[in-house]
């Protein structure tokens, strides 16, 4: 055999500086979310009266929603008696905020419930604690009353079928 004494360092030395040429190793944790999301407001308030016979409802959340998860089956508005409003739903991604146009009026004096079910998740699929509001529509909606009326001096404010 012969002399490997000048082969060791040589070696010794490629060993070195590949273990210093290796990066680092990092690890990486993501964080998933577990924080069920709320409902900061709803309008029409909850007790609010007076309210107009074809109202439009909205919804805030605190963080962005599963649109899917906002539907007619998730977020009910309905009577006392459970008979339901017709509404057609639009989620803003960039508000989080869930809009119910009514498209059939509803009935005069009557107390409505929005419910916003279980069901409903953010997009982290984390359900949302069921909340509830309640509105009472006008006997007379200002949507159905008239324009005030010029009659010489007077004003009169004419309601048409109320």
């Amino acid at each position: 055999m012969g002399d490997v004494r000048g082969i060791l360092p040589g070696l010794l030395s490629v060993v070195l500086i590949s273990c210093q040429a290796k990066p680092a190793i990092e690890e990486v944790f993501t964080l998933k979310d577990l924080t069920p999301p709320q409902v900061t407001f709803i309008l029409p308030a909850n007790g609010e009266t007076e309210v107009t016979d074809k109202p439009t409802i909205v919804i805030g959340f605190n963080e962005p929603m599963d649109a899917g998860s906002l539907n007619s089956a998730t977020v009910t508005i309905k009577t006392a008696n459970g008979a339901p409003a017709v509404g057609k739903y639009e989620y803003d991604t960039s508000q989080n905020v869930l809009s119910i146009e009514i498209v059939e009026r509803l009935y005069l004096n009557t107390q409505y419930t929005i419910t916003v079910t279980d069901k409903v998740k953010d997009r982290a699929g984390n359900v949302i604690a069921p909340v509830s509001s309640s509105f009472t529509t006008d006997v007379c909606p200002k949507s159905r009353a008239q324009r005030p009326v010029f009659n010489g001096p007077i004003y009169a404010m004419a309601k048409g079928g109320c």
